[in-house]
């Protein structure tokens, strides 16, 4: 199954992205779409076929691949996450300075998966609000979602496909705060932070920047992406 992830305010600094995510050989970093990968932890990176397979990845989401940009604001990349038997797990992360500020996290806990995000750029509170969009239209929201907050989704083998489909993190709001964002490949349930459920095909996280602040970063050195399953990045942009 095809995916699709999402993410701006990025800038390059490749050195600074390698240090922070783990220290990689030259030889084991690859080009793809024109942008530099290297991988994280034990992950192992190929290109085949086009795509960049993403391998040898463990339990709890240590291990992946970090991706270093040029000054964009924007990155798209198509995914594809293979099945298995370890728990669901995957984790982003965004950098500045060679510093993660922000991070998007899909954990399992018991029979569901649980997605939450923390803002750490921002003068404000530290909060973001939810926002569940089917076909374009907003259903439902909830503002301030602190660090204990998260979205439920019922977990089954064919979820995890569905839920890792589209990600985001990108700069669209006056004040600059950035937003996660996660489409799906069919609408699905989604509990909300408040115990509500909605169904939607795409969510929005979005940093609550307090009054009369600003995100602090002009530009992302990098992103990085980790996960306990196998993945293959199938296409990919930055502008």
């Amino acid at each position: 199954m095809m995916h699709r992830l999402t993410t701006a305010c990025l800038a390059a600094c490749a050195l600074a992205l390698l240090a922070a995510a783990a220290p990689a050989a030259a030889d084991d970093c690859v080009t793809f779409s024109s942008l530099g990968h290297c991988p994280v932890g034990d992950a192992t990176l190929a290109l085949v076929d086009g795509e960049l397979q993403v391998s040898n990845l463990g339990s709890g989401a240590r291990d992946g691949v970090a991706v270093t940009l040029p000054d964009v604001r924007n990155w798209e990349a198509g995914v594809h996450h293979a099945s298995g038997t370890s728990a669901p797990h995957v984790r982003l992360g965004a950098l500045a300075g060679g510093e993660e500020i922000s991070t998007a996290e899909v954990v399992t806990s018991g029979s569901d998966l649980h997605l939450s995000a923390t803002f750490t750029g921002s003068d404000g509170p530290g909060t973001y609000s939810v926002l569940v969009y089917q076909k374009g239209t907003l259903v439902g929201s909830q503002g301030g979602v602190g660090s204990d907050g998260f979205l439920t989704f019922i977990q089954d083998e064919d979820l995890f496909m569905f839920l890792i489909g589209f990600y985001g993190f990108y700069d669209r709001t006056s004040n600059g705060a950035c937003v996660w964002t996660f489409g799906f490949s069919k609408p699905l349930p989604v509990g909300m932070p408040d115990g509500t459920w909605l169904e939607g095909d795409r969510i929005e996280l979005v940093e609550e920047v307090g009054e009369g602040g600003h995100y602090p970063y002009a530009a992302f050195d990098g992103i990085t992406l980790r996960s306990s399953r196998a993945l293959q990045i199938t296409s990919e942009t930055a502008w």
